[in-house]
């Protein structure tokens, strides 16, 4: 994941601020998607309507770097090492953000495909 970032707060107790790029990837991540729908009618056709899009992420490991951190440079570099090296407790602290965050792009996005294409045309009754 790739962007811009402001962050004021803190991390694992420690304070931090900083504004600018960031980069965080994540190896080998299984990614477990949860939609939760109800259908409706429009015009006699039966169509769906995404009400939750859950999306849970469980990275093998995650390498971050927030350009910026305390508007210094070495301090920036010791705060992105010390959040490499503790990596998943870190990524811990901020997944339910992001998985937040994600899941209501994702539903936003699925919506327009589920409110315009019939129910049954989607998912084939047996």
């Amino acid at each position: 994941m790739v962007g811009d970032y402001e962050m004021s707060g803190r991390i694992l107790l420690l304070p931090i601020t900083g504004n600018g790029k960031a980069n965080l990837t994540l190896i080998n991540t299984r990614i477990e998607h949860r939609l939760i729908g109800e259908p409706f009618m429009r015009d006699g056709v039966k169509y769906m309507r995404l009400k939750e899009y859950r999306v849970d992420f469980n990275p093998k490991r995650v390498y971050m770097q927030f350009d910026n951190l305390f508007n210094d440079r070495l301090l920036s570099q010791t705060m992105n090492r010390f959040l490499n090296d503790n990596w998943e407790t870190v990524f811990n602290e901020l997944k339910v953000g992001y998985a937040r965050s994600f899941g209501k792009i994702f539903r936003d996005i699925s919506n327009k495909l589920f409110e315009e294409i019939p129910f049954d045309s989607i998912f084939l009754s047996v």
